[in-house]
């Protein structure tokens, strides 16, 4: 059975490295998380340290179903996430939290965050 990664049609293994979309750098996000709350929970935050836990394991080598689910979920959802905040000239942090949830530097980098 196809694997519809990382598009319908296509049979890739479910992976961030087979992902059409960048990966913030773990480091980076973990800062974020860990020094600075304010940003991190901008967005209500239960999905995005859910998500934060699973691209753990992800970063792991770890291939459960939720793993799996999580990466297929984050590769359907980006590019309406990033269509939505790279459409925009100054990105209001309602715009933002949804990428950094999905963990997706978009067009801006991962610098997007400092100012």
């Amino acid at each position: 059975m196809a694997t519809d990664f990382p598009q319908s049609g296509d049979d890739e293994p479910i992976s961030l490295g087979n992902s059409r979309f960048d990966v913030f750098d773990h480091s980076y996000a973990r800062d974020l998380k860990r020094n600075h709350p304010d940003i991190w929970g901008a967005g209500g935050n239960i999905r995005g340290n859910e998500a934060f836990e699973i691209w753990k394991r992800a970063e792991r080598g770890v291939s459960s179903p939720a793993v799996l689910a999580w990466i297929k979920e984050r590769e359907a959802g980006a590019p309406d996430i990033l269509k939505m905040a790279n459409n925009s000239k100054m990105l209001t942090w309602g715009q933002t939290c949804p990428m950094l949830l999905a963990l997706l530097p978009g067009e801006m980098g991962h610098g997007w965050c400092a100012g």
